[in-house]
C-alpha cells in the first residue's frame, strides 16, 4: 500500500531532525581527535542509512557504471517518500559545498572537507540513486557536477587563493567518484572537467 502524504512529511522531518542533530554534534565538537572522528563518522553512518531507506536495491557497489542514457529512461522515477529527504539532503550538501548555508539541515556550515568527504561517498557508492531517479539525476547535472567542476577550475587558477591540500585532496576524489561512476550521464560536462584537470598539470602553481 502506498503511503500517506502525511506519512511521508512526517518520515522527511524525521530523517531531517536525526541528521540534524548529528550534524549539530559533530560541528560543534571541539574537543579531542578521538570525539570529533567518532561524531564524524556517526554522520556518514546517518547518511548512508537514509540512503540504504531511499534507493532501490541496484547493481553491486564493486561493480563499473552500467549505462544509462542521458534522457529520461523508462526505467527512470521521480522521488517518493524517504527518496525525498534524501534528495533533500543532498541539495544541502551541494549548498554548502558551493559556500551557501543548509536549507533543510538545521545545522551550521561544515567545512568544505567533511562536505567532500560525504559527497564522494554518496556518488561512489550509491550510483543507483542517480541512474534511476530523475531528482537526483537533475540535480547532478544541474547543480553538483558543475558545482564540483567550477571548485576544481578555481583549485587549478593561480590567481586564486589555493585550497588546503587536504581539501584539494578530497576534491580530486570526489571528482574521480564523479567521473568514475557518472560520465555518461554528463556528456557535455565531463570533457570540460577532463580539459580542466589537464590543463591543471601544466598550471604553474
Amino acid at each position: 500500500m502506498p503511503s500517506s502524504p502525511s506519512l511521508c512529511s512526517h518520515a522527511q522531518e524525521g530523517a531531517g531532525q536525526v541528521l540534524s542533530l548529528c550534524m549539530r554534534i559533530y560541528s560543534h565538537n571541539k574537543s579531542s581527535p578521538t570525539v570529533i572522528n567518532t561524531a564524524a563518522a556517526t554522520v556518514r553512518q546517518a547518511v548512508a542509512l537514509l540512503f540504504d531507506h531511499a534507493v532501490p536495491a541496484g547493481p553491486a557497489e564493486g561493480s563499473n557504471f552500467s549505462f544509462v542514457s542521458s534522457s529520461t529512461s523508462s526505467a527512470e522515477r521521480v522521488a517518493t517518500g524517504p527518496e525525498i529527504a534524501a534528495v533533500f539532503l543532498l541539495q544541502d550538501l551541494v549548498n554548502m559545498c558551493a559556500g551557501s548555508p543548509p536549507a533543510w539541515l538545521k545545522c551550521p556550515m561544515f567545512g568544505r572537507g567533511f562536505v567532500l568527504d560525504l559527497l564522494e561517498f554518496v556518488l561512489l557508492h550509491r550510483p543507483v540513486a542517480f541512474q534511476t531517479n530523475s531528482a537526483f539525476k537533475a540535480l547532478l547535472q544541474n547543480k553538483l557536477a558543475p558545482t564540483l567542476a567550477d571548485l576544481c577550475q578555481a583549485a587549478l587558477d593561480p590567481e586564486v587563493e589555493p585550497a588546503s591540500a587536504g581539501e584539494a585532496k578530497l576534491l580530486l576524489r570526489c571528482i574521480g567518484a564523479l567521473l568514475r561512476k557518472h560520465a555518461c550521464l554528463l556528456p557535455n560536462l565531463t570533457p570540460a572537467i577532463i580539459a580542466i584537470l589537464l590543463a591543471g598539470c601544466n598550471a604553474n602553481r
